[in-house]
């Protein structure tokens, strides 16, 4: 056991943090509210601490760590149920949050990716309901600014996006059964397609592996079902079942190479609902 947050949430940014902490922080809470609480694993005693919340309380938000060991939390949607592009930074060594400049469009269900050369890419998400944005942009912390970073061939939300070893970005998946993969170039700013998924999925899972293929699991669409894209023939192909099928759940890859997963919702299958505390295991 690994100790009870003090509050209950979901759709909350999840970040281990350079010192082997773990922040959770926002997500949706009881009765669908956004909340704002914060607080903090340690794995020393196994305890959750809570510590200062948001600034805004935020759900179907995105964070990422950056490589100065801070982490960046992007948009989302309110507790008055409107979509957010406000942004905020929170400083481990301090447990704080502090407001930085916002982002050029309100998004929820995007994703907010860690590129090679310590920029932030954002790409998709957007409105509750179609259509969704198609639109990128750039964080830099270095300048604190956000600039476009071209436009997406398909609109999404609840997709994925994963760094290739290469730099480039292949975006996967996203509501709208999105099949078509694409791929930004960061030399250009441009999105590719690459070939498309066996099956639509959304809140889905995406790990690169070891060998530079991308592993991509569960998500609304079929919850146990798991493919690997090839970057060498831009291919995906069919690679196995979980047990139990799941969406919005945890998925890491640990240091020989594996993929561990945890959690979610959609325990009962492709047409059930429920939460599940299953975990398994993917040997590539």
């Amino acid at each position: 056991m690994s100790g009870e947050m003090n509050t209950a949430r979901a759709d909350a940014v999840g970040i281990v943090l350079h010192d082997g902490r773990v922040l959770a922080a926002g997500g949706e809470g009881e009765q669908n509210h956004a909340i704002g609480s914060t607080e903090i694993w340690d794995p020393a005693t196994g305890e959750w601490t809570e510590i200062t919340p948001l600034i805004e309380e935020r759900d179907s938000t995105d964070g990422v760590l950056l490589n100065d060991g801070t982490v960046l939390v992007a948009g989302g949607r309110s507790e008055a149920y409107s979509l957010m592009n406000t942004v905020e930074l929170f400083d481990p060594s301090s447990n704080e949050w502090t407001s930085i400049a916002p982002m050029i469009d309100t998004r929820i269900a995007h994703t907010t990716t860690l590129l090679q050369d310590g920029r932030v890419l954002v790409t998709g998400g957007g409105k509750v309901d179609p259509p969704y944005h198609k639109s990128a942009e750039i964080f830099d912390p270095e300048t604190g600014d956000w600039s476009p970073a071209g436009e997406l061939n398909l609109s999404r939300r609840s997709h994925t996006a994963t760094v290739l070893q290469d730099g480039r970005v292949l975006i996967a998946g996203g509501n709208g059964k999105r099949m078509i993969a694409e791929i930004w170039d960061p030399t250009d700013m441009s999105f590719t397609k690459t070939g498309s998924l066996n099956i639509p999925r959304a809140d889905h899972q995406a790990i690169l592996l070891n060998d530079g293929r991308v592993l991509v699991i569960g998500g609304i669409g079929n919850r146990d079902s798991g493919e690997l894209w090839d970057s060498a023939t831009g291919e995906w192909m069919m690679s196995g079942e979980m047990e139990v099928g799941r969406y919005e759940f945890g998925a890491s890859i640990l240091p020989d190479g594996r993929v561990i997963v945890a959690g979610g919702n959609g325990a009962a299958g492709v047409s059930g609902s429920g939460m599940t505390a299953t975990v398994e295991m993917f040997t590539p």
